[in-house]
Order: structure tokens, then C-alpha cells, then sequence
């Protein structure tokens, strides 16, 4: 095992008068065992310069290491000074067995009609599970031009990654309240030797690719939503988290990647910051950024809360599955890594 020992202190690159980061991005905010990603940003065969999250730092390494290789680093001490161990990714392979998955729909809406309409759930689970799954059911059940606000924040908070020391009843709206409700489901229809229970065992493998997304992300500081609603071929929702962009000024990027039958792929970029929204349409044909940019007005005159300071449309959206991969396996990674 080679050990990358930092030179110095974990601090932002950028001066502190550009940004002053939380208290916890100050410090090390690293624990015993603790398995965390960084990338290599300029290589060496001593000294490299590694990349964990927004911080930089230079650290020695007794193994040659290449600009652009990322690394999974085990946490072996953090004093008098911090020690890191380059270990195997067991992330990175539960992803490989799963990612077949991504260019696949979900089918949830459906699964669940079928179990809740027939009240299969009410004989082989508890009311618990079968309020979380209806809970889900009457989400996915709203038609698009009745979907408010109010509806697709529930879905994300059902979808988002839970927070941390987020446990017991403030986990009930989770994405792992609904992966134990799918879990006994599948295990009462299996028992009772019901072919549907290959459907909720695709529903669980989903949603576990959706969780492992989440926690791959989260180690490059975004927050990762997937949208099962059956009116997209494929959605999801990432989320950059804040950064002010000069001191007290925050601002938030959210990245809306969808598939659609009828406009096709589609990507739109909002960045909220304190002078009001800015919006990017990013379309795959230019006949859909035509459709889309006809609506300009009415997209304006629509938002009350917060105004909304410009709209830009172009062309060039790649599939949600590739922007997807392509976050997931940096540059130089694949899901079969043949390196030595």
C-alpha cells in the first residue's frame, strides 16, 4: 500500500479574501478510517498536488502518481500530521454492477399501481410500508400541468440523499424509507412465490443505483436527485452546493438533465444569485430550442417570487446517461479499469 502524506494543512487555493469557507471546509474535518476521493491535479513522483472537493493541497508520495488519476484515500492518522493510504474503491465497483441500469426506465408508477390497486401490500406488509409506497404512488400520479412547486420538492426530498444523523422518523420521507418498504415487498411476494416480485427486485436495483449516484457524487460536492415520474424517459437533478461567489454573496447552480419524447434531451442550468435567476436551455436539436425560446415571455411574466434576470438558449444537450457516466467515471476511468 503507498501512503501520500500532505505537506501542509488542507486550505483553499484561492486567496481568503475571495472566499471564506464554512467552518468545517477550514478544517480537516477528516475521521479515523474514514475512506474520502480526491484527484490528482498535477502529478509527480514525489510530490503531487491532490484535489478533495473545493480544497487543494501538496502531499508527498512514495508511489509516482499521474495528473488526472483519481484515488480513494483511507484516513490513517490526522496527527501531528494527516496520513492517507491509497486503498481499493468498493464504491466504484457496486457502481459497475448497476450502471447497465442507467439507460433503463424506472416503470415505477406502474409497479406500484399494480401492487396498491390489487392490496397485495395490505396482506403482505405492514400500513407502515404501504403508506410509504402510496406516499410515493400519489406523487408520480400528478399530471405534468399539475405539477406544482410544492409536488416536486416532496419528490426530491423522497429521491435526495438523506443528511447526516437524519435517522428514524426524520427518514421517514426518505429515499431509505422507501427502499425498506421495497425490500419487505419483495420479500412477501418471493415467500409467496408472486412473479411481480421480479418487478420490485428491478425497482429496488434502481433505486440503489440512484443511491450510490448520490454518495459518488457527494464526493465532489453534489447532491444528486433522480425524477421517476413516469412522463420522462429519463430525469434527474444535480445540484452544486453553494460557494459564495464574492464575499456575501451566495450563490446556488442546479442542473436539470431530461429526456423527453416528444423535445427529445434537454439541460437546464439555473444559477440563482443575489441580483435574481439566470436560466440556460441547453436543447439537442435547434427545432426544440426554437420551441422552447417562443415561450420566452411567458417563462418571464411566470416567475413572481424572485425575478428572473435572463434566459439564454442553444443547442449541444447531451443524453442525461452520458452526462450522468460522465460525472461518475472522470477522464481516464471506465467501468472496467485495465491499469496495473
Amino acid at each position: 500500500m503507498s501512503v501520500i502524506n500532505p505537506l501542509a494543512a488542507i486550505v483553499p487555493v484561492a486567496p481568503a479574501t475571495a472566499w471564506h469557507p464554512p467552518r468545517e471546509g477550514r478544517e480537516h474535518d477528516l475521521r479515523m478510517e474514514q475512506i474520502v476521493r480526491a484527484s490528482v491535479a498535477e502529478g509527480g513522483h514525489e510530490r503531487v498536488l491532490l484535489e478533495m472537493g473545493q480544497r487543494r493541497f501538496w502531499a508527498e508520495t512514495a508511489t509516482p502518481l499521474k495528473t488526472g488519476q483519481t484515488l480513494s484515500l483511507q484516513v490513517m492518522a490526522t496527527a501531528p500530521r494527516l496520513e492517507l493510504k491509497v486503498v481499493a474503491d468498493p464504491l466504484a465497483d457496486r457502481l459497475g454492477r448497476l450502471l447497465h441500469l442507467l439507460g433503463g426506465k424506472w416503470e415505477l408508477a406502474g409497479v406500484l399501481t399494480e401492487l396498491l390497486g390489487e392490496n397485495l401490500t395490505t396482506r403482505q406488509s405492514g400500513d407502515a410500508s404501504r403508506s410509504v409506497l402510496g406516499h410515493v404512488l400519489n406523487l408520480l400520479a400528478t399530471a405534468p400541468e399539475s405539477l406544482t412547486g410544492d409536488g416536486l420538492r416532496e419528490l426530491l426530498r423522497k429521491f435526495g440523499p438523506v443528511a447526516a444523523g437524519q435517522l428514524g422518523p426524520e427518514a421517514g420521507g426518505s429515499a431509505i424509507a422507501f427502499r425498506e418498504a421495497l425490500l419487505e415487498a419483495h420479500r412477501q411476494l418471493t415467500v409467496a412465490q408472486d412473479p411481480r416480485a421480479e418487478d420490485v427486485l428491478r425497482l429496488f436495483q434502481h433505486l440503489e443505483l440512484s443511491l450510490l449516484c448520490q454518495a459518488r457524487l457527494a464526493q465532489a460536492g453534489l447532491e444528486f436527485f433522480p425524477l421517476p415520474l413516469p412522463f420522462l424517459e429519463n430525469g434527474y437533478l444535480i445540484a452544486e452546493r453553494g460557494r459564495p461567489a464574492r464575499e456575501g454573496e451566495a450563490s446556488s447552480k442546479l442542473s436539470l438533465h431530461l429526456s423527453l419524447a416528444g423535445l427529445g434531451d434537454l439541460r437546464i442550468d439555473f444559477l440563482h444569485e443575489a441580483q435574481g435567476l439566470f436560466l440556460r436551455f441547453c436543447c439537442s436539436s435547434s427545432e426544440t430550442m426554437a420551441f422552447l425560446a417562443g415561450f420566452h415571455e411567458e417563462l418571464k411574466a411566470s416567475f413572481h417570487t424572485f425575478p428572473l434576470r435572463g434566459a439564454a438558449f442553444v443547442v449541444g444537450a447531451e443524453s442525461p446517461v452520458q452526462a450522468l457516466i460522465r460525472r461518475l467515471l472522470p477522464e481516464g476511468e471506465g467501468v472496467l479499469n485495465t491499469r496495473v
